[in-house]
């Protein structure tokens, strides 16, 4: 038999090995400096739990394609002005005829719209949640499509394009931090490919119907989508995030538990709990605070690149674009270029947590700037000599597509929503969202009075200039947040020890 002070000395030794194993198994935050000098990697040393701590539930699926249908809507009333300028130019329409000057317009009004979405898409995700915010967009896309549908003047075609335009600037911000908030660290990126993808779908619908249809009819679409989307996303989750970070803790714990689809939540839980901010409200002064300042401004770097890649310069005016590079019918050339984004964003979703967003991004910016140049090479040797260079302008255009859309439609607000932290993603994030639809509205509007100002191929040969600076920034600047929890790139940023002149992870 053993004595009492045996058996004393055995609890003791068990106890300090149950110490010691504890230790052992508290996460552990750490910034590790790799071999380059340009890379230093994130995350939570957390050897006996995965990082998503549960496996993934079909409802973030289901959610991630009913939210969806806001992705939808936006690339549906960007594509919209391809087909209906060319239609609204032809003397038929009366008084509603465009001419070179309100087809700008037309094309570009959309993004003032987004402009102002963006900036108060902020304040309504933060005070009535992500999921309310993505079912209100619905209301100013539902209103501008009835105006353009009815429209008795131009200038209620612009209110439509206004009001349409609006809904985008609200989905460009609410789709992303909504994904961010119900996905799991290995499945964000995935998810958050959806973004172009539903924005492809919606170019697709737009370039198909207009085969078929003419411009009011195909307002209709567009109203049919909003419709979807308000009563369809009436019955999906809010995030756990920001029901939690309201004091609404049942509620947020029900919401991830239905997310996962399983009771074992609390690693997930304790995570996002330690994160958040229980102190004042956020408020625009601490933007350049040391936590903020570096993800704040990469954000806007990310928004505003976005944008000077040339897409909505591009895509508005396609159709306009194929028929002065001498192709007999642009809505099929358009159509062709529709489907072929659609498919690349499909291919592209099962890459993203594979190579990471930095990598993508800066490829795909090499690409487009590459392709806009010989685009540009294009006009610039027609003007020249009596040859027929169309398939040079074909594959110049499409490559330039497919590169956007693998990348630069989804990546940059997908990155902006993870960057930020959880108690500013909302105001910053919108903040960021306006200024990137700012620039949009740009470069969209002086697009056809550049192109006769400096010719198109000078257009073209700007936009690979921009494309160039983008790869650039995103190389040296930009981390990579593949496999990472939000609140493992949280506290990077907080930490402040980024080691190098990169901090990215390839």
């Amino acid at each position: 038999m053993l004595s009492t002070q045996g058996l004393a000395s055995a609890t003791d030794n068990s106890n300090m090995k149950e110490k010691k194993s504890l230790k052992k198994d508290t996460t552990t935050i750490y910034h590790r400096k790799t071999e380059s000098k340009h890379v230093t990697t994130i995350g939570f040393e957390q050897p006996n739990i995965p990082k998503s701590g549960i496996a993934s539930h079909k409802l973030m699926f289901v959610a991630a394609i009913i939210s969806g249908f806001g992705v939808i809507n936006f690339g549906y009333v960007l594509e919209y002005a391809a087909p209906a300028i060319p239609q609204l130019m032809q003397p038929s329409v009366g008084i509603l005829q465009l001419n070179q000057d309100s087809s700008a317009w037309f094309g570009s009004l959309v993004l003032i719209g987004a402009l102002a979405g963006g900036l108060f898409s902020g304040h309504l995700m933060e005070n009535y949640g992500r999921q309310s915010t993505l079912i209100l967009l619905s209301i100013p896309s539902t209103a501008g499509w009835l105006c353009i549908m009815y429209a008795q003047s131009v200038q209620s075609l612009y209110l439509g394009r206004i009001l349409t335009g609006v809904s985008v600037g609200m989905v460009t911000l609410a789709y992303p931090v909504y994904i961010s908030e119900i996905s799991s660290a290995q499945t964000r990126g995935f998810f958050g490919s959806f973004f172009q993808i539903g924005v492809t779908i919606g170019y697709v619908a737009g370039a198909a119907l207009s085969m078929g249809i003419n411009w009011n009819y195909l307002a209709l679409g567009g109203q049919i989508i909003a419709v979807i989307l308000a009563i369809s996303m009436m019955f999906m989750p809010e995030t756990p995030r920001w029901l939690l970070a309201q004091g609404y803790r049942k509620s947020g714990i029900k919401a991830l538990q239905r997310l996962r689809g399983t009771d074992h939540i609390n690693y997930e839980l304790s995570q996002i709990e330690d994160n958040l901010d229980e102190g004042e409200p956020f408020s625009y002064m601490e933007l350049f605070s040391t936590g903020l300042r570096k993800p704040f401004l990469l954000s806007i770097g990310l928004a505003s690149f976005q944008q000077l890649c040339g897409i909505n310069a591009v895509l508005p005016f396609c159709i306009y674009i194929f028929n002065q590079a001498g192709f007999d019918n642009g809505n099929l050339v358009n159509l062709i270029a529709s489907l072929a984004q659609f498919v690349t964003s499909i291919a592209v979703s099962v890459f993203v947590d594979r190579f990471g967003r930095v990598l993508l991004l800066t490829f795909t910016a090499a690409a487009m700037s590459i392709t806009c140049f010989a685009f540009g090479l294009y006009f610039q040797l027609t003007s020249l000599y009596d040859i027929n260079l169309n398939w040079l302008a074909m594959i110049s255009v499409f490559i330039y597509f497919v590169a956007f859309n693998a990348a630069w439609g989804a990546l940059p607000m997908l990155v902006v929503s993870e960057i930020l932290p959880s108690r500013a993603r909302g105001a910053a994030g919108g903040l960021c969202t306006g200024i990137g639809w700012s620039v949009g509205f740009l470069v969209s509007y002086i697009f056809i009075p550049l192109s006769n100002a400096i010719t198109s191929q000078g257009v073209f040969w700007l936009f690979s200039a921009t494309n160039l600076l983008a790869a650039l920034f995103v190389y040296f600047l930009v981390p990579e947040t593949k496999g990472k929890t939000l609140e493992e790139i949280e506290y990077f940023f907080n930490a402040g020890k980024v080691q190098g002149k990169r901090v990215t992870e390839v």
